[in-house]
Protein backbone atom coordinates (compact mmCIF):
# COMPACT_ATOMS: atom_id res chain seq x y z
CA UNK A 1 0.00 0.00 0.00
CA UNK A 2 2.67 2.30 0.92
CA UNK A 3 4.85 1.46 -2.10
CA UNK A 4 1.81 2.07 -4.36
CA UNK A 5 1.50 5.39 -2.91
CA UNK A 6 5.01 6.15 -2.74
CA UNK A 7 5.17 4.90 -6.76
CA UNK A 8 2.21 7.24 -7.48
CA UNK A 9 4.19 10.81 -6.17
CA UNK A 10 7.56 9.90 -6.90
CA UNK A 11 9.49 13.33 -6.14
CA UNK A 12 11.78 14.32 -9.14
CA UNK A 13 15.25 16.60 -9.29
CA UNK A 14 16.97 17.84 -11.90
CA UNK A 15 19.51 18.39 -9.64
CA UNK A 16 22.48 15.57 -10.54
CA UNK A 17 25.33 14.46 -8.97
CA UNK A 18 27.97 16.89 -10.55
CA UNK A 19 25.79 19.88 -10.39
CA UNK A 20 25.16 18.92 -6.06
CA UNK A 21 29.14 18.34 -6.13
CA UNK A 22 29.74 22.12 -7.54
CA UNK A 23 27.21 23.75 -5.56
CA UNK A 24 28.46 21.38 -2.18
CA UNK A 25 32.25 22.83 -3.06
CA UNK A 26 30.51 26.55 -3.38
CA UNK A 27 28.70 26.21 0.17
CA UNK A 28 31.69 24.73 1.67
CA UNK A 29 33.92 27.80 0.60
CA UNK A 30 31.44 30.41 1.88
CA UNK A 31 30.81 29.10 5.03
CA UNK A 32 34.25 29.76 6.68
CA UNK A 33 34.56 33.13 7.97
CA UNK A 34 38.16 34.24 6.97
CA UNK A 35 37.58 32.72 3.29
CA UNK A 36 33.92 35.60 3.09
CA UNK A 37 36.92 38.46 4.28
CA UNK A 38 39.60 36.97 1.75
CA UNK A 39 36.57 37.17 -0.94
CA UNK A 40 35.55 40.55 0.08
CA UNK A 41 39.00 41.95 0.16
CA UNK A 42 39.46 40.55 -3.38
CA UNK A 43 35.67 41.67 -4.73
CA UNK A 44 37.01 45.42 -4.05
CA UNK A 45 40.01 45.04 -5.88
CA UNK A 46 40.47 45.86 -9.95
CA UNK A 47 44.12 44.09 -9.83
CA UNK A 48 44.89 40.44 -8.69
CA UNK A 49 46.37 40.34 -5.10
CA UNK A 50 49.55 38.27 -3.92
CA UNK A 51 49.05 35.96 -1.06
CA UNK A 52 51.52 37.72 0.75
CA UNK A 53 50.19 41.12 0.26
CA UNK A 54 46.70 39.31 1.90
CA UNK A 55 48.60 37.14 4.74
CA UNK A 56 49.63 39.76 6.95
CA UNK A 57 45.98 41.00 7.27
CA UNK A 58 44.67 37.53 9.18
CA UNK A 59 46.43 36.40 12.15
CA UNK A 60 46.87 32.51 9.69
CA UNK A 61 50.23 31.90 8.59
CA UNK A 62 50.70 31.78 4.60
CA UNK A 63 49.98 28.01 4.05
CA UNK A 64 46.37 28.11 5.59
CA UNK A 65 45.87 31.88 3.50
CA UNK A 66 47.03 29.52 1.16
CA UNK A 67 44.46 26.67 1.40
CA UNK A 68 41.91 29.07 1.70
CA UNK A 69 42.72 30.68 -1.21
CA UNK A 70 42.48 27.21 -3.11
CA UNK A 71 39.34 26.31 -1.51
CA UNK A 72 38.04 29.18 -2.98
CA UNK A 73 39.60 28.83 -6.65
CA UNK A 74 38.26 24.86 -6.48
CA UNK A 75 34.24 26.42 -5.85
CA UNK A 76 34.64 28.87 -8.71
CA UNK A 77 35.15 32.22 -6.23
CA UNK A 78 38.70 33.15 -7.19
CA UNK A 79 41.16 32.77 -10.22
CA UNK A 80 44.85 32.19 -9.74
CA UNK A 81 47.79 33.39 -11.67
CA UNK A 82 51.24 32.37 -10.99
CA UNK A 83 54.19 35.00 -11.72
CA UNK A 84 57.44 33.57 -10.79
CA UNK A 85 57.28 31.98 -6.72
CA UNK A 86 54.54 33.67 -6.21
CA UNK A 87 50.66 33.13 -6.26
CA UNK A 88 48.03 36.14 -7.52
CA UNK A 89 44.35 36.21 -6.57
CA UNK A 90 41.16 37.56 -8.35
CA UNK A 91 37.75 37.43 -7.37
CA UNK A 92 35.60 36.02 -10.14
CA UNK A 93 31.90 37.50 -11.21
CA UNK A 94 31.18 34.41 -9.60
CA UNK A 95 32.24 34.98 -6.32
CA UNK A 96 30.96 38.99 -6.64
CA UNK A 97 27.75 38.10 -7.21
CA UNK A 98 27.95 35.22 -4.22
CA UNK A 99 29.12 37.88 -1.72
CA UNK A 100 27.35 41.06 -3.09
CA UNK A 101 24.05 38.78 -2.24
CA UNK A 102 24.81 37.74 1.02
CA UNK A 103 25.99 41.30 1.96
CA UNK A 104 22.89 42.92 -0.18
CA UNK A 105 25.62 45.63 -1.11
CA UNK A 106 27.65 46.55 -4.52
CA UNK A 107 31.15 47.68 -4.89
CA UNK A 108 30.75 49.85 -7.70
CA UNK A 109 33.28 52.65 -8.04
CA UNK A 110 31.29 55.96 -7.44
CA UNK A 111 29.08 54.10 -5.08
CA UNK A 112 26.55 56.40 -3.18
CA UNK A 113 27.84 57.31 -0.54
CA UNK A 114 25.32 57.30 2.82
CA UNK A 115 22.90 60.21 3.71
CA UNK A 116 25.34 61.61 6.26
CA UNK A 117 27.26 62.65 3.87
CA UNK A 118 26.69 66.75 2.35
CA UNK A 119 24.47 67.11 -0.69
CA UNK A 120 27.85 67.51 -2.94
CA UNK A 121 29.82 64.95 -1.40
CA UNK A 122 30.11 63.15 -4.97
CA UNK A 123 31.47 66.21 -5.96
CA UNK A 124 33.79 66.77 -3.80
CA UNK A 125 35.10 63.06 -4.42
CA UNK A 126 35.54 64.19 -8.07
CA UNK A 127 37.02 67.20 -7.63
CA UNK A 128 39.35 65.63 -5.21
CA UNK A 129 40.33 63.15 -7.44
CA UNK A 130 40.94 65.35 -10.24
CA UNK A 131 42.93 67.44 -8.85
CA UNK A 132 45.42 64.37 -7.31
CA UNK A 133 45.46 62.66 -10.31
CA UNK A 134 46.98 65.66 -12.11
CA UNK A 135 49.30 66.22 -8.94
CA UNK A 136 50.48 62.01 -9.80
CA UNK A 137 50.60 63.07 -13.82
CA UNK A 138 53.51 65.74 -12.81
CA UNK A 139 55.44 63.42 -10.13
CA UNK A 140 55.27 60.73 -12.49
CA UNK A 141 57.22 62.89 -15.29
CA UNK A 142 59.59 63.23 -11.98
CA UNK A 143 59.36 67.26 -12.64
CA UNK A 144 57.76 69.89 -10.69
CA UNK A 145 54.54 71.20 -11.88
CA UNK A 146 53.93 75.29 -11.60
CA UNK A 147 51.15 75.64 -9.02
CA UNK A 148 49.98 74.39 -6.14
CA UNK A 149 49.86 70.59 -6.92
CA UNK A 150 53.40 69.64 -6.30
CA UNK A 151 55.06 69.08 -3.07
CA UNK A 152 58.56 71.30 -3.93
CA UNK A 153 56.21 74.45 -4.26
CA UNK A 154 53.96 73.95 -1.54
CA UNK A 155 54.54 75.39 1.27
CA UNK A 156 52.11 73.00 3.37
CA UNK A 157 53.94 70.07 1.88
CA UNK A 158 57.63 71.33 1.43
CA UNK A 159 60.32 70.05 3.26
CA UNK A 160 58.39 67.74 5.67
CA UNK A 161 60.98 64.63 4.91
CA UNK A 162 65.02 64.72 5.89
CA UNK A 163 67.63 63.85 3.16
CA UNK A 164 67.98 60.36 4.73
CA UNK A 165 64.24 59.69 4.46
CA UNK A 166 64.07 60.52 1.17
CA UNK A 167 67.45 59.65 -0.34
CA UNK A 168 66.99 56.18 -1.18
CA UNK A 169 63.05 56.53 -2.25
CA UNK A 170 61.93 57.48 -6.10
CA UNK A 171 61.85 61.05 -6.40
CA UNK A 172 58.37 60.48 -8.33
CA UNK A 173 57.17 59.05 -4.35
CA UNK A 174 58.75 62.84 -3.44
CA UNK A 175 57.31 65.16 -5.79
CA UNK A 176 53.54 63.38 -5.21
CA UNK A 177 54.07 63.99 -1.15
CA UNK A 178 51.38 65.96 -0.91
CA UNK A 179 50.89 65.96 2.87
CA UNK A 180 51.28 68.19 6.15
CA UNK A 181 53.04 66.22 8.17
CA UNK A 182 55.37 63.16 8.52
CA UNK A 183 53.20 60.67 10.16
CA UNK A 184 55.58 57.58 10.05
CA UNK A 185 58.61 59.61 11.85
CA UNK A 186 55.86 60.90 14.86
CA UNK A 187 55.01 57.69 15.69
CA UNK A 188 57.21 54.82 16.88
CA UNK A 189 56.84 51.43 14.53
CA UNK A 190 58.23 47.77 15.98
CA UNK A 191 59.52 45.17 13.33
CA UNK A 192 56.67 43.08 12.83
CA UNK A 193 53.46 45.62 12.92
CA UNK A 194 50.79 46.12 9.89
CA UNK A 195 50.35 49.55 9.08
CA UNK A 196 47.74 50.90 7.06
CA UNK A 197 48.18 54.92 5.42
CA UNK A 198 44.82 56.41 4.05
CA UNK A 199 44.78 58.01 1.09
CA UNK A 200 48.54 56.95 0.28
CA UNK A 201 48.41 58.94 -3.08
CA UNK A 202 52.56 58.00 -4.66
CA UNK A 203 53.18 55.72 -1.36
CA UNK A 204 56.09 57.79 0.39
CA UNK A 205 55.02 57.40 4.21
CA UNK A 206 53.68 53.50 2.46
CA UNK A 207 57.66 53.02 1.57
CA UNK A 208 58.58 54.87 5.21
CA UNK A 209 56.54 52.73 7.28
CA UNK A 210 57.72 49.58 5.72
CA UNK A 211 61.47 50.04 5.96
CA UNK A 212 61.03 50.90 9.68
CA UNK A 213 58.56 47.60 10.33
CA UNK A 214 60.85 45.97 8.52
CA UNK A 215 60.55 41.78 6.74
CA UNK A 216 58.47 40.85 8.90
CA UNK A 217 55.98 43.59 9.24
CA UNK A 218 53.99 44.81 6.11
CA UNK A 219 52.59 48.44 5.20
CA UNK A 220 49.20 48.87 3.26
CA UNK A 221 48.26 52.00 0.95
CA UNK A 222 44.78 52.68 0.16
CA UNK A 223 44.21 55.15 -2.48
CA UNK A 224 40.76 55.85 -5.08
CA UNK A 225 42.44 57.94 -7.60
CA UNK A 226 44.27 55.17 -10.23
CA UNK A 227 46.74 57.48 -11.15
CA UNK A 228 48.14 57.46 -7.85
CA UNK A 229 47.74 53.79 -7.40
CA UNK A 230 49.95 53.38 -10.73
CA UNK A 231 52.47 55.92 -9.16
CA UNK A 232 52.69 54.25 -6.00
CA UNK A 233 52.91 50.71 -7.52
CA UNK A 234 55.53 51.92 -9.51
CA UNK A 235 57.13 53.24 -6.76
CA UNK A 236 57.55 50.28 -5.05
CA UNK A 237 58.63 48.38 -7.60
CA UNK A 238 61.76 51.04 -7.58
CA UNK A 239 62.26 50.73 -4.20
CA UNK A 240 62.68 47.80 -4.16
CA UNK A 241 60.50 46.55 -1.11
CA UNK A 242 58.12 43.66 -0.52
CA UNK A 243 56.50 44.23 2.20
CA UNK A 244 54.08 46.73 1.04
CA UNK A 245 50.59 46.79 -1.00
CA UNK A 246 48.73 49.13 -2.55
CA UNK A 247 44.99 48.81 -2.79
CA UNK A 248 42.30 50.98 -5.01
CA UNK A 249 38.96 51.96 -2.36
CA UNK A 250 37.49 54.86 -0.38
CA UNK A 251 38.85 55.63 3.42
CA UNK A 252 35.10 55.94 4.00
CA UNK A 253 35.22 51.91 3.06
CA UNK A 254 38.56 51.10 3.36
CA UNK A 255 39.08 47.16 1.27
CA UNK A 256 40.13 45.96 4.39
CA UNK A 257 39.50 43.54 7.01
CA UNK A 258 38.36 44.16 10.85
CA UNK A 259 41.40 44.52 13.25
CA UNK A 260 43.71 43.67 10.68
CA UNK A 261 46.17 46.43 11.29
CA UNK A 262 47.75 47.43 14.22
CA UNK A 263 48.66 51.07 13.07
CA UNK A 264 46.83 53.94 10.94
CA UNK A 265 48.52 56.67 9.27
CA UNK A 266 47.36 59.05 6.95
CA UNK A 267 49.00 62.82 6.11
CA UNK A 268 46.34 65.56 5.27
CA UNK A 269 43.94 63.32 3.63
CA UNK A 270 41.16 63.08 6.13
CA UNK A 271 40.26 66.96 5.90
CA UNK A 272 39.23 65.63 2.23
CA UNK A 273 36.72 63.18 3.21
CA UNK A 274 32.88 64.79 3.06
CA UNK A 275 31.90 61.97 5.77
CA UNK A 276 34.92 62.28 8.17
CA UNK A 277 32.91 60.35 11.33
CA UNK A 278 32.50 57.45 8.35
CA UNK A 279 36.42 57.52 7.85
CA UNK A 280 37.58 57.95 11.42
CA UNK A 281 35.15 54.35 12.11
CA UNK A 282 36.81 52.75 9.42
CA UNK A 283 39.86 53.55 11.26
CA UNK A 284 38.86 52.25 14.13
CA UNK A 285 37.42 49.46 12.20
CA UNK A 286 40.35 48.08 11.07
CA UNK A 287 42.43 48.45 13.88
CA UNK A 288 42.96 45.60 16.15
CA UNK A 289 42.58 46.67 19.98
CA UNK A 290 45.55 48.51 21.54
CA UNK A 291 46.03 49.77 18.21
CA UNK A 292 47.07 53.58 17.02
CA UNK A 293 46.14 56.09 15.32
CA UNK A 294 48.69 58.63 13.93
CA UNK A 295 47.52 61.38 11.30
CA UNK A 296 48.74 64.36 10.09
CA UNK A 297 45.92 66.86 8.88
CA UNK A 298 44.56 70.61 7.99
CA UNK A 299 42.92 71.76 11.16
CA UNK A 300 41.31 75.50 11.61
CA UNK A 301 41.73 77.08 14.67
CA UNK A 302 38.93 79.20 14.28
CA UNK A 303 35.46 79.37 11.82
CA UNK A 304 36.70 79.49 8.12
CA UNK A 305 34.41 81.83 6.09
CA UNK A 306 31.40 80.20 4.86
CA UNK A 307 32.14 80.93 1.04
CA UNK A 308 35.07 78.46 1.05
CA UNK A 309 32.98 75.80 2.88
CA UNK A 310 30.76 75.82 -0.66
CA UNK A 311 34.07 76.17 -2.97
CA UNK A 312 35.27 72.94 -4.80
CA UNK A 313 38.78 73.82 -5.38
CA UNK A 314 38.78 74.86 -1.49
CA UNK A 315 38.16 71.32 -0.99
CA UNK A 316 40.72 70.07 -2.96
CA UNK A 317 43.21 72.14 -1.73
CA UNK A 318 42.71 71.19 1.91
CA UNK A 319 40.81 74.38 2.98
CA UNK A 320 37.19 73.65 3.02
CA UNK A 321 37.40 70.13 4.94
CA UNK A 322 39.57 71.77 7.50
CA UNK A 323 37.89 70.96 10.83
CA UNK A 324 38.30 72.56 14.08
CA UNK A 325 40.11 70.96 16.99
CA UNK A 326 37.33 70.72 19.37
CA UNK A 327 34.83 68.88 16.89
CA UNK A 328 37.72 66.81 15.47
CA UNK A 329 38.45 65.79 19.01
CA UNK A 330 34.60 65.18 19.21
CA UNK A 331 34.54 62.76 15.87
CA UNK A 332 37.78 60.93 17.30
CA UNK A 333 35.67 60.29 20.29
CA UNK A 334 32.40 59.25 18.59
CA UNK A 335 34.22 57.00 16.34
CA UNK A 336 35.45 55.03 19.90
CA UNK A 337 39.12 56.46 19.93
CA UNK A 338 40.74 57.24 23.55
CA UNK A 339 43.54 59.00 24.71
CA UNK A 340 43.75 61.84 21.74
CA UNK A 341 45.97 64.02 21.62
CA UNK A 342 47.08 67.31 19.45
CA UNK A 343 50.05 68.55 18.53
CA UNK A 344 50.06 71.67 16.35
CA UNK A 345 53.16 71.72 13.71
CA UNK A 346 52.71 74.81 11.53
CA UNK A 347 50.50 77.64 11.80
CA UNK A 348 49.19 78.88 8.21
CA UNK A 349 47.51 82.73 7.47
CA UNK A 350 44.25 81.69 5.55
CA UNK A 351 44.81 84.30 2.95
CA UNK A 352 48.38 83.62 2.19
CA UNK A 353 47.85 79.64 1.96
CA UNK A 354 44.46 80.16 0.11
CA UNK A 355 46.62 82.47 -2.65
CA UNK A 356 48.95 79.92 -3.07
CA UNK A 357 46.02 77.50 -3.95
CA UNK A 358 44.94 79.89 -6.51
CA UNK A 359 41.63 80.39 -4.37
CA UNK A 360 39.73 84.05 -3.95
CA UNK A 361 38.99 84.84 -0.29
CA UNK A 362 38.65 88.75 -0.45
CA UNK A 363 40.21 91.14 1.19
CA UNK A 364 40.17 89.97 4.96
CA UNK A 365 43.15 88.67 6.35
CA UNK A 366 42.62 85.53 8.77
CA UNK A 367 45.55 85.28 10.65
CA UNK A 368 46.67 81.85 12.40
CA UNK A 369 43.23 79.88 11.59
CA UNK A 370 44.78 77.02 9.75
CA UNK A 371 47.63 74.47 11.02
CA UNK A 372 49.27 71.23 10.74
CA UNK A 373 48.51 69.11 13.33
CA UNK A 374 49.82 65.76 14.10
CA UNK A 375 46.83 63.80 15.90
CA UNK A 376 47.16 60.39 18.18
CA UNK A 377 44.36 58.37 19.47
CA UNK A 378 44.01 54.69 20.59
CA UNK A 379 42.13 52.08 19.78
CA UNK A 380 40.36 51.00 23.62
CA UNK A 381 41.91 47.20 24.21
CA UNK A 382 38.13 46.61 25.74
Amino acid sequence: MCADTCSDHRVMTDLGDAEAARLAALLKALCEPTRLRILDLLARQEQPLCVCEITPLFRQNQPTISHHLGVMVQAGLATVQRRGVWAYYTATQLGRERLLGLRGRSYQEDETMPDTHEPHAEEITRRVREHYAAAARCASAAQCCSGPICACSDPVTKDLYTPEQVGELPDAARLASLGCGNPSALIELQPGETVLDLGSGGGIDVLLSARRVGPTGFAYGVDLTDEMLALALANKERSGLRNVAFLRGRIEDVPLPSGSVDVVISNCVINLSADKLQTLREAFRVLRPGGRLAIADVVAEAPLPEALRCDLRAWAGCLAGAVELGEYRQLLANAGFASIDFEILRRYDLGDYAAQEGIPVGQTKFEGQLASAFIRAIRPVA
